[in-house]
């Protein structure tokens, strides 16, 4: 299996490649992403006639990543196996007293993954994320985060990741500006103030960037959170519903800038929401939460198809009001 190539969502948007090498020198050189990105400008199509040429039109095979990505490759190998695992969570379990809000679940997400995390409220989806911020100390069960235990190295993980939700606020006497340049600081970057300018320009908030964070509307609140949590560059993000208090239009904006972001540094994403429109535009695999137990880890395709029905809300209301305890 010497090579793959991802093809981006646009047909003419550049390309990136994932090699590996075993029987024969490789035929890109091996170079990191962002380079890839810099040197690689060619469509979908124009790699298909690369590879035929070099390979053979007989010995490539299409593979399909539902909504995100498309691979040529030289079999029919799962992608997903030869992708790094970001994030593993293994029979992760939270009890408090009698009440078992978290009980064994088990997932992955992979390096450049968005994986959304569904569940009517009261599924265990909050507590979830506590545990991946080590906020909350687990029952019992692992999280693991590019291979290391979280609680073994806390510090040094906590660093490569960071998190938004409706809740997580920044200080209200501070500004955009001061704000974003603090947590620079507290993550350690190194051109904070750049890093903080660059981030306000990014999510159109130079224009509040002097205004205290506390005279700040719902929608700048939410876009000012999402900025924070690039501050760092993290290769894993938590979004608790990053387009919530939105209208539809800022929120498209909003996803457009994330998504945008998460390309750019190939980072895996764990993204909760309650519009089925945005999770079926967002997410690579649905984990489906209920009464604390996962009852479904699938492509949105499988789901739909699963349940016979196209309407994403359709099947939460299902499964949220009959759950299974057979995993879909």
């Amino acid at each position: 299996m010497p090579f793959f190539a991802p093809a981006c969502r646009g047909e003419e948007s550049p390309l990136h490649f994932v090699e590996t090498q075993r029987d024969r020198e490789p035929i890109i050189p091996n170079l990191d992403k962002p380079s890839m990105l810099r040197l690689f400008g060619i469509c979908k199509q124009t790699l298909y006639k690369y590879l035929c040429c070099c390979y053979g039109e007989a010995n490539i095979v299409l593979l399909t990543m539902p909504q995100k990505l498309q691979f040529f490759a030289f079999s029919s190998i799962s992608v997903r196996t030869l992708m790094t695992t970001v994030l593993s969570v293994r029979n992760l379990t939270k009890q408090y007293n009698n009440l078992t809000a978290v009980n064994c679940i088990s997932f992955e997400i992979k390096e450049g993954e968005i994986v959304s995390l569904l569940g009517p409220n009261g599924a265990g989806k909050t507590t979830t994320i506590q545990m991946l911020l080590a906020l909350v100390s687990p029952t019992s069960g692992d999280i693991e985060i590019f291979g290391k235990n979280l609680k073994e190295h806390r510090e040094e993980l906590l660093s490569m990741m960071n998190f938004t939700g409706p809740y997580s606020l920044l200080p209200y006497n501070l500004t955009p500006k001061e704000g974003l340049t603090v947590f620079a600081l507290l993550y350690g970057v190194r051109d904070y103030k750049e890093r903080a300018k660059f981030l306000l320009d990014e999510f159109d908030l130079a224009g509040l960037a002097n205004k205290k964070i506390g005279q700040l509307s719902s929608g700048e609140h939410m876009r000012l959170g999402v900025a924070k949590a690039f501050v760092n560059n993290p290769r894993l993000l938590l979004l608790d519903e990053p387009t919530a208090s939105l209208d539809p239009a800022t929120a498209q904006e909003l996803r457009a800038k994330i998504l945008k972001r998460v390309q750019e540094s190939s980072g895996a994403v764990l993204w909760t929401s309650h519009n089925m429109r945005e999770i079926e535009t967002v997410s690579d695999r649905i984990v489906f939460l209920s009464r604390g137990q996962i009852i479904a880890d699938t492509t949105l395709q499988t789901l739909k198809k699963r349940f016979g029905q196209e309407d994403l809300e359709e099947i939460f209301i299902t499964i949220a009001k009959k759950p299974t305890s057979k995993s879909l």
